[in-house]
C-alpha cells in the first residue's frame, strides 16, 4: 500500500493581485512511520508459519514412512505365523 500522496495550490486574490507571476505549489507525503511495525510482525508471523508448515509437512513424511515399516513388518510377521 502506497502512502498518501497530496498536492495543494495557494491562490488567494490578494496575493494573486500584488505577485501576479508568483504561484506556490505544495507536495505533501504522509508515510506512517508506525506501520513499519506492523509490517516486521507480519512478515515474522508468516516466516513462523513457513517454518511450522515445514515441519508438519517433514512430520507427515515420517508418519507415512513408519506406517509404510510398519505395513511390511505385519505382512512379514503373518507370513511366519
Amino acid at each position: 500500500m502506497s502512502p498518501p500522496l497530496g498536492v495543494a495550490g495557494i491562490s488567494h486574490p490578494i496575493v494573486a493581485q500584488v505577485f501576479p507571476e508568483k504561484t506556490a505549489i505544495g507536495l505533501q507525503l504522509n508515510v506512517p512511520i508506525l506501520n513499519g511495525f506492523a509490517t516486521r510482525g507480519r512478515v515474522q508471523r508468516a516466516k513462523i508459519n513457513q517454518e511450522r508448515a515445514e515441519i508438519q509437512l517433514k512430520q507427515a513424511e515420517l508418519d507415512l514412512e513408519r506406517n509404510v515399516y510398519q505395513a511390511y513388518n505385519d505382512v512379514k510377521n503373518a507370513i511366519k505365523s
